[in-house]
């Protein structure tokens, strides 16, 4: 059964923010006032997110055809396979396109790194979900690797994912901008 998920509460990450905006800026343009920078855009910018996802979990014999390919990458012993789709909405991206329009190239950058930091974190907390119910089955879940862009389209029509409003554009880009599909596998735990 599809589970979606919506608004949930992100703990953005100050110090890996800041260090994936020093990895997109040249040295010389850093701030002294870079940490309470972030501080103010993470206060600014976390009512503004949309956290959206929608996951389902199949084991190996009620996969869908497209899962098969990668049954073929799974553990020995995964018994289930879980596709998760998670974005954080439109909203920064849209901001950071209007902040590069002023060339604001700071600010943008700062804004990209907030919005990856909510992708990850939004893509973790769906993993946490998985993680406790995989216990439930006495199981354990892999960390969670991203999906092949050639299984993208057929996994979001699997995912049913325009109820997480997420798409793939005619482009076969996935939208919103921030958002990603991955997938991770189920193992029986070893303490049973």
């Amino acid at each position: 059964m599809i589970k979606k998920i919506k608004k949930y509460k992100l703990s953005l990450r100050p110090s890996y923010i800041a260090r994936n905006l020093k990895k997109k800026l040249p040295h010389d343009s850093w701030q002294d006032s870079m940490e309470e920078d972030i501080k103010k855009e993470i206060g600014r910018i976390e009512p503004t997110l949309s956290p959206s996802s929608i996951y389902e979990s199949f084991s190996q014999v009620d996969s869908p055809e497209l899962l098969r390919e990668l049954w073929s990458k799974s553990p020995k012993g995964a018994i289930s396979i879980s596709l998760i789709a998670t974005t954080i909405g439109l909203n920064l991206e849209k901001e950071i396109e209007a902040l590069r329009n002023q060339n604001d190239e700071f600010r943008a950058a700062l804004v990209g790194s907030i919005a990856q930091d909510a992708l990850e974190q939004s893509t973790h907390f769906v993993c946490k979900l998985l993680a406790e119910e995989s216990k439930e089955e006495h199981c354990e879940c892999t960390p969670s690797l991203p999906l092949e862009p050639n299984l993208l389209k057929d996994s979001l029509n699997i995912l049913q994912s325009e109820k997480a409003d997420i798409r793939l554009s005619d482009g076969g880009q996935i939208a919103p901008l921030y958002s990603s599909v991955s997938y991770c596998f189920w193992n029986p735990s070893k303490k049973h």
